[in-house]
């Protein structure tokens, strides 16, 4: 029996537990082949930070494209059965156990505090015995299991740890990031290519402009009249890399941060915005993200998009490029104190979309000094038909877009 750690989304957890079925999208794929009936799985919730139940594989790892929920494409999947499903109040917080696992112990050449974050990021991570009892034993003890059965499992960690730090082998080796594996130039090429192969124009010079300021300063915005790709720019450049885009239409009556960032409603619950929400899916993934906000001028951006405006400019070094502080300044219940904690990741690139006429607010000085803004050319009409090239661009990494530096 192996003991393994699944890293899934918040709101792909319900459906997992209602189906039996736990899922990935593509990261962590070869590792199923590993897994057998009867191997254990813990349940880490990406974004929440907290080992939510233990479950037993019960099958084989199958395909399915149907979505597991919705918006999701997680293909590949394993059937299992729920040993233990922990309650929200009872999750096992990263912090309380990060400390006691021997698996952190596979990545030496790690900072000690971005150790975990390398296990989770491979979504799928085989798990050391004494680790799978570590784990075992805590979430007994959150259920209230009885005294002889704790005793027990404690009797169980002691014998594991007595028989030595045997490691279940890893299929992949996660690697550091070396930028002589990956050819910018090739890269920025075939993804030019991609797109002119699906009917879209723009210029060469276009699409590596958008990359280069997306990846020196994640706020970028698009400029030029209706119909010139500014919204569709940033999904095909997502799509062609392996990333994740939103499309986020902003309304002229946002006033305050409540679509963003998020409220409280009358029952006291908070309710995370659109950006909070993209912001903590980001930092629990394994590819780019990008949030497009569609029309972003219709609005003023310094009512709606303070907070992130304001932690912008207050970007540190963190595992994977640069994030900000928390962008949630008030106190919430502790009920959402989950919240409190999301920063703007180095994997989350936020891209405006500017129309240039008589309908829409001007950017203030604030805006335009935490941007790039990017003018695009008005399309040439004549060039309709798709050019010949590959219609899939190679994924790109994750550390394909990590900045050298904050300025």
């Amino acid at each position: 029996m192996t003991y393994w750690l699944w890293s899934i989304p918040p709101d792909v957890y319900p459906a997992a537990v209602r189906t039996g079925t736990l899922a990935l999208r593509r990261q962590g794929r070869p590792r199923l082949a590993d897994m057998a009936a009867g191997d254990r799985v813990f349940v880490y919730l990406s974004g929440r930070g907290a080992i939510v139940g233990e479950f037993e594989v019960v099958g084989e790892p199958f395909e399915d494209a149907t979505a597991l929920a919705p918006g999701r494409h997680m293909p590949h999947r394993v059937r299992v059965h729920p040993v233990a499903v922990l309650p929200s109040e009872a999750w096992i917080s990263r912090d309380g156990v990060v400390d006691h696992l021997r698996v952190l112990e596979d990545y030496p050449e790690v900072p000690s505090g971005a150790r975990f974050r390398r296990v989770v990021q491979q979504v799928v991570h085989p798990l050391p015995p004494i680790d799978g009892k570590v784990l075992e034993f805590v979430i007994q003890a959150r259920l209230g299991t009885d005294p002889d059965t704790l005793m027990a499992a404690v009797e169980a960690v002691r014998d594991a740890r007595d028989a030595g730090p045997t490691v279940a082998q890893v299929a992949e080796p996660a690697t550091g990031y070396d930028a002589s594996t990956f050819d910018r130039d090739s890269a920025l090429r075939q993804l030019s290519q991609a797109i002119g192969s699906r009917g879209f124009q723009f210029e060469p010079w276009e699409v590596a402009a958008y990359v280069t300021a997306l990846r020196t300063k994640p706020f970028v915005l698009l400029a030029g009249v209706t119909g010139v790709g500014k919204s569709k720019l940033p999904v095909l450049v997502s799509e062609a890399t392996g990333g994740a885009a939103i499309v986020l239409p902003v309304r002229p009556d946002w006033t305050d941060p409540a679509e963003t960032m998020g409220y409280t409603d009358l029952s006291g619950q908070f309710r995370p915005g659109a950006v909070l929400r993209a912001a903590q899916e980001a930092s629990a993934g394994d590819r780019y993200h990008t949030l497009v906000l569609d029309e972003m001028n219709l609005g003023r951006p310094e009512h709606y998009l303070a907070e992130v405006l304001s932690r912008m400019e207050q970007r540190s070094q963190a595992p994977g490029g640069y994030e900000t502080p928390p962008l949630l300044t008030d106190r919430l219940p502790h009920d959402d104190a989950t919240w409190q904690a999301v920063r703007l990741p180095p994997t989350l690139g936020l891209v405006g979309t500017v129309n240039v006429d008589e309908s829409a607010h001007v950017f203030s000085r604030k805006v335009l000094d935490r941007a790039f803004v990017l003018e695009l050319a008005p399309r040439d009409l004549a060039r309709w038909r798709a050019e010949p090239g590959p219609t899939q661009a190679t994924d790109w990494p994750l550390d394909a877009w990590r900045p050298r530096a904050i300025r």
